[in-house]
């Protein structure tokens, strides 16, 4: 019986240790081609998805490592880096990670085959070559469906950013000058740059949808409209698509349209807690706080450090009047991150309702200094002065 357990408890063991070996050799793999290539600072995330709050960071120069305290999260990574320029240099960043796996998991089976150890170290070995492989098959093989970062940002797995990155290889100069400028947010610019190509037809579904994107930032809601439909009217809709027409019909201000195209998006990627997190700001529009809390929830569930749904479910939750559920996400959201605008907005709220005036108003003009902005924010800010 004992013995059993033992056995188990090592397995177990070997297995985290493996997992987080590999996850960091991958991460490595994207880590070193991107400090050769520029001067920038580069972090690795082990075991989260950009939240450092809940990591230790070890600094090697320009490279910082962190590490979650929870060893079992281990198996998932990240690597975050900026001021990549080139074709070539983006290439190789993004293919650093699968090859680095490719190449430890060939070296393991190498080592194996001329091993002289024991059995111990044969079963490391194997569980290195499985981790190493099962890294390099589940990235390099292209997936369209996002993985979202404790920030909101949404990334996706090395295969399809190199898809992306050769289709966009293949763009204009006006196209792929557009893709920088929508990175920016200069979308008069964008959509000046795409106005000639969009009427014979964009040929990328990217630069269809940040042209769609970018009349719906410039308020020309009915020709995004048109747009989505011409371009996608005659094909399978995705879960992207479906989020992209809910997002049109939630700036019409149509929100019961708007909650049909979250449904089907939701239930073509459950997982994804944008989706509910959208879904969860739509029946805040409509004022019913009880199906809101529920959306912003199922986004917690799938993201437990995704603190702007914290924050979203914080104001419903204030509208409900359940002020101590409030008050929990609201002091959860803020140990997240502290520069997020709208967690002072709902705390000012909050401590209105609890009739702490002078706070409130701390609150308030604290999210108002920050750039929040709210059709309320003045009339509030006017009540508790």
């Amino acid at each position: 019986m004992l013995t059993g357990i033992f056995i188990a408890i090592v397995a177990i063991a070997i297995v985290l240790m493996t997992r987080s070996i590999t996850v960091l050799i991958h991460e490595l793999g994207h880590a070193i081609p991107s400090l050769l290539f520029t001067k920038e600072e580069v972090i690795i995330c082990v075991g989260s998805y950009e939240n450092l709050t809940k990591s230790k960071g070890i600094k090697l120069g320009r490279l910082t490592t962190f590490f979650t305290f929870n060893i079992f999260n281990w198996n998932s990574g990240l690597c975050l880096h900026k001021g990549v320029t080139t074709f070539i240099q983006n290439f190789l960043i993004i293919l650093g990670g699968p090859l680095a796996s490719l190449l430890i998991g060939l070296g393991m089976i190498y080592l194996v085959q001329h091993w002289q150890g024991g059995e111990y170290g044969i079963a490391v070995a194997f569980f290195l070559i499985v981790s190493a492989l099962w890294d390099f098959i589940s990235n390099i093989i292209p997936h369209d469906k996002p993985l979202v970062t404790h920030n909101g940002n949404i990334v996706y797995n090395d295969g399809y950013q190199l898809k992306r990155l050769l289709q966009q290889n293949k763009l204009t100069a006006n196209q792929q000058e557009a893709l920088s400028e929508y990175r920016l947010g200069h979308y008069e610019k964008v959509l000046s740059l795409l106005k000639n190509d969009a009427v014979a037809g964009l040929p990328s579904v990217e630069t269809q949808r940040i042209y769609i994107e970018s009349l719906m930032h410039t308020r020309q809601l009915e020709e995004a409209e048109e747009t989505f439909y011409r371009y996608f009217g005659e094909t399978e809709l995705k879960s992207p698509d479906f989020s992209l027409i809910a997002e049109i019909k939630m700036e019409q201000k149509q929100y019961e349209n708007a909650l049909q195209a979250y449904d089907r998006a939701v239930y073509l990627d459950f997982k994804n807690p944008l989706l509910h997190d959208k879904k969860g700001l739509c029946h805040t529009h409509q004022a019913d706080y009880e199906e809101a809390v529920v959306a912003f929830s199922k986004g917690i569930i799938h993201n437990p450090d995704f603190y702007q749904s914290m924050v979203n479910r914080a104001y419903a939750l204030i509208k409900l009047e359940r002020l101590d559920l409030a008050k929990r996400d609201l002091n959860h959201a803020l140990a997240l991150n502290q520069d997020y605008p709208k967690t002072y907005f709902c705390l000012g709220l909050l401590k209105k309702e609890l009739g702490d005036d002078q706070e409130a108003l701390t609150y308030l003009l604290k999210a108002q200094n920050m750039g929040f902005e709210h059709h309320g924010l003045d009339y509030y800010i006017a009540q508790v002065s």
